[in-house]
């Protein structure tokens, strides 16, 4: 419920859920981030939490593609009313074709 906060799961095969409940009070800023390894390239979603020291990542374990990514990045900042969306961060729908093939991944 975008009111109250954001519950991000976490699915194990032993059939073990985590769940984390996120009050958007406490969410600053959610955050999307390039990363680069020296093999390869891809994005995450993070947030800037109040009184916490380091990021949460929103998606551990899976790296959708950005064209997901975006939707959810944007939607966030609706509900957080972070409107200061720095134009470093954001990808322009036209961009985004320049640096996401077919299959999602970025190009380099």
């Amino acid at each position: 419920m975008p009111a109250f906060g954001i519950q991000l799961e976490q699915h194990f095969w032993s059939g073990r859920v985590d769940r984390k409940f996120v009050p958007i009070s406490k969410i600053l800023q959610p955050v999307l981030n390039e990363c680069v390894t020296p093999v390869t390239c891809y994005w995450s979603l993070a947030l800037l939490l109040r009184d916490e020291d380091e990021t949460m990542l929103v998606f551990q374990n899976l790296h959708p593609p950005v064209k997901l990514l975006l939707p959810i990045w944007k939607a966030l900042c609706a509900f957080t009313n972070t409107g200061s969306i720095s134009p470093s961060v954001v990808l322009r729908q036209d961009d985004l074709h320049k640096h996401v093939d077919q299959d999602g991944a970025v190009d380099s």
